[in-house]
């Protein structure tokens, strides 16, 4: 962990960890406040921000995607931590309409998660050295055994077409 030098009288704490040769920060403070990340590439457009605690009752996470300029983008961050990763191509989101469909519950979980997304997508399960713990194809609904995966927070890819989208999961 990273323990960044006080800023405006607070402790703001990122942590850095790389899947699949893409970074991904776990950022919060001590208080609400907006600070800037500079990310690795200057090439990213944008980033996804997902919550560390769930926002409604079936463990959804909310997320949303922040544009960035020149290589920085400006979060707001609070006592719960929050997930950043980095997109560089703009192709991610472009034909979000055929895509947008990319469910993942229940987050946290600890035996099976259920995944709606795109007939024909090929998910993969990356754990936080990047390593893929499973590839998986759907028809466009898919539940997956995680008993066996060590606890920890995991990103999936969903791949259709040329689009890709990730989300993270908990397992517990």
């Amino acid at each position: 962990m990273v323990t960044a030098s006080p800023h405006n009288g607070t402790a703001i704490f990122a942590y850095k960890f790389t899947v699949q040769s893409k970074p991904v920060y776990v950022l919060w403070s001590t208080t609400s406040q907006t600070v800037n990340l500079t990310l690795s590439s200057s090439s990213a457009n944008n980033v996804t921000t997902t919550s560390s605690v769930p926002n409604d009752t079936l463990g959804n996470f909310s997320t949303q995607t922040i544009s960035a300029s020149g290589g920085t983008v400006s979060l707001n961050i609070s006592p719960t931590a929050i997930f950043v990763e980095e997109n560089t191509s703009s192709s991610v989101f472009e034909n979000q309409e055929k895509t947008t469909k990319f469910e993942l519950f229940p987050n946290p979980a600890s035996e099976n998660i259920t995944i709606e997304t795109s007939p024909d997508a090929v998910l993969e399960i990356i754990n936080q050295t990047g390593q893929n713990m499973g590839t998986f194809k759907t028809n466009g609904i898919i539940t997956i055994n995680i008993k066996e995966l060590p606890s920890g927070v995991y990103t999936v890819k969903s791949t259709f077409e040329r689009n890709l989208i990730t989300k993270l999961f908990i397992k517990k």
